[in-house]
């Protein structure tokens, strides 16, 4: 978004209309993104434009958290592909499993629930809560998805990189995530992730 932020008045104008029809109180963000133009920030007048920003009704044509999420990936397609797409970092990974159960908890907070000692999993066919002792299948469909787009992030550089030295570093990080399933896949690593599940 630092193009936007170091653009014209009109640039930094459609981004304050975004983020307040995203989030009516989220002029601190505002702030923070004005901010990258040191040159052009002025409190007060961020402050005063955030004000006076009237948010459109659902009938009107207007700004929204789609259009960031657009200028973002406009803006840098790879740092978007890795900050909003699920990503397993390799310190995480080499960290172990508490490491990789606080990343892919976020993404099981809808389908799976730690209670009374019991897992609880939530069926998308009959959009019921089923009880389960050990929720396996969930888990490790959950962190594959986050293998799979990790791995998919470094292949697409690789594809694009011409660089010799990069794309050797980049070959390692690819060989070392396609070695990340069977390691995650161990029986143990998943009974060490479940168990740490139960904390989130």
């Amino acid at each position: 978004m630092d193009k936007k932020a170091n653009g014209n008045w009109d640039d930094w104008a459609e981004v304050g209309m975004a983020m307040k029809s995203s989030n009516p109180n989220g002029i601190d963000n505002f702030i923070r993104f004005s901010k990258i133009n040191k040159d052009k920030y002025d409190k007060n007048e961020t402050v005063q434009f955030w004000e006076g920003i009237k948010i459109k009704d659902e009938n009107e044509n207007k700004l929204s958290m789609g259009t960031l999420m657009k200028w973002a990936k406009d803006y840098d397609k790879n740092i978007y592909n890795k900050t909003f797409n699920p990503f397993l970092k390799k310190s995480d990974i080499e960290k172990g499993a508490l490491c990789v159960a606080k990343v892919i908890s976020n993404d099981l907070t809808n389908h799976l629930k730690y209670c009374n000692d019991m897992f609880y999993c939530f069926d998308k066919k009959t959009c019921l809560w089923f009880m389960t002792k050990q929720p396996c299948q969930i888990v490790i469909e959950t962190l594959h998805k986050y293998l799979d787009t990790s791995l998919k992030y470094y292949t697409d550089l690789l594809c694009e990189e011409k660089d010799e030295n990069k794309r050797k570093e980049l070959q390692e990080n690819i060989k070392f995530y396609n070695n990340s399933y069977g390691k995650t896949d161990n029986k143990s690593f998943n009974v060490m992730l479940i168990m740490h599940l139960q904390c989130y």
